[in-house]
């Protein structure tokens, strides 16, 4: 017999199929229940409403980003700025990979889609974008105190200053349908940022 666990996970994984592809207005609650497997009334038995789903969603997406990251930004054998550089070459090489040139970022794409509408997504998105942005603070930190960096920022700056671009890398990603964005992205901070 199934447990509540799997019957909420499995909203959950289908949420975010539907949700990341599509967006959060283009999403219904009928689409993602079908995508389950479950009946709709069970939706309300796990999920207030469709705001608190989204929000348990990008929690999901979250922490599987977060557990990418730490496979690639934890291996102290590899200098720190190196790891960084690896980090962003392998979600490029993905993007490349794949062609489509879309999705993007999915907290960044439900802030701009609800960030004006709804705070409690919007305030969501920046925690999630925020815990994102830790794990690379963590290794420029680190490559400061090796001495490895010659930019003068303080660590958490410089980490925000990382993200922000690669969002925007992402987003004009998506508007071109093209990977350039991406690999000027990957190519000034592997020669300018990270030196």
């Amino acid at each position: 017999m199934e447990s509540k666990t799997d019957k909420k996970n499995r909203m959950i994984a289908a949420g975010l199929e539907i949700m990341y592809r599509k967006g959060y207005n283009a999403t219904g609650i009928q689409e993602i229940v079908d995508n389950a497997g479950v009946p709709k009334g069970s939706f309300y038995n796990y999920f207030k409403n469709k705001e608190q789903f989204a929000v348990e969603i990008l929690d999901h997406y979250t922490g599987e980003m977060l557990a990418r990251q730490e496979t690639l930004l934890s291996d102290a054998s590899v200098p720190p700025l190196a790891r960084i550089e690896n980090l962003y070459k392998a979600f490029v090489d993905e993007y490349l990979r794949e062609g489509a040139f879309c999705l993007g970022c999915f907290a960044a794409n439900l802030s701009q889609e609800m960030g004006d509408t709804s705070e409690t997504i919007r305030r969501a998105a920046e925690a999630s974008i925020s815990r994102m942005t830790g794990p690379v603070e963590a290794c420029l930190a680190e490559a400061r105190e090796r001495g490895d960096i010659s930019i003068v920022y303080d660590a958490s700056i410089l980490a925000v200053y990382i993200q922000n671009s690669w969002l925007g890398a992402l987003m004009r990603m998506k508007a071109s349908k093209s990977g350039q964005s991406l690999k000027i992205f990957l190519e000034v901070l592997g020669k300018v940022i990270l030196r």
